[in-house]
């Protein structure tokens, strides 16, 4: 299992291979090689909780408070911060 340090917190990855990482204030997020995101860190905005529709995935994105993946039915799933309406787009 690889281990990530995040400040002063240290988190355990699952034990596939991850293929990308984004990160924006206060968080981090990893997608796996089965299409599954883990996200960790100290975001109030929701963006630590990806939603159960995300799964499949295949990129990560990530903004300041949000983050978005596109799946591979080529869709595009958001979450997090939506102060400007940026998660609201091709749910």
């Amino acid at each position: 299992m690889t281990s990530v340090s995040v400040g002063l917190q240290a988190i355990q990855l699952r034990e596939r291979g991850n293929v990308d990482l984004v990160t924006g204030t206060n968080y981090s997020c990893a997608l796996n090689d089965l299409g599954q995101v883990t996200c960790w860190g100290t975001s109030t905005t929701g963006v630590l909780a990806p939603p159960a529709s995300a799964l499949g995935l295949v990129e990560l994105t990530g903004g300041s408070t949000q983050a978005c993946a596109v799946d591979s039915g080529v869709g595009l799933k958001c979450w997090g911060g939506n102060s400007w309406s940026q998660t609201n787009v091709f749910q």
